[in-house]
């Protein structure tokens, strides 16, 4: 394999071990499992997710659940939403216990 190929895959394998990265003012967005607070106002269903069959053993466990949170954090800010409220998470998993991906799934609100 030449040297170039093997560089842009060397690339790719160290971003793929990153979480991915918070939007500015979305780590103010609050996650949680329970109903929204009263008087706040739906905005919309939000979806986080990181992680791939490619890329699930190249990522710790760790990055990709925070990666997975942190795009749903970002989803929610662009929609101007402060409180997600969870509605469900699922994980996939390989056979000797290596997490492939995390997909959070919550509606989003905005609260006073």
């Amino acid at each position: 394999m030449n040297t170039k190929y093997l560089s842009i895959l060397s690339v790719l394998a160290l971003i793929s071990c990153a979480a991915n990265e918070p939007l500015p003012g979305s780590e103010s967005v609050l996650l949680s499992g329970n109903p929204a607070p009263e008087h706040c106002k739906f905005l919309g269903e939000v979806l986080g997710g990181q992680g791939s069959m490619l890329t699930g053993e190249l990522t710790s466990n760790s990055n990709i659940v925070k990666g997975a949170r942190n795009e749903l954090r970002n989803e929610a800010h662009l929609l101007g939403a402060n409180y997600v409220e969870i509605q469900g998470q699922t994980s996939s998993h390989s056979d000797e216990g290596i997490m492939y991906n995390s997909t959070i799934v919550g509606n989003a609100y905005v609260c006073p």
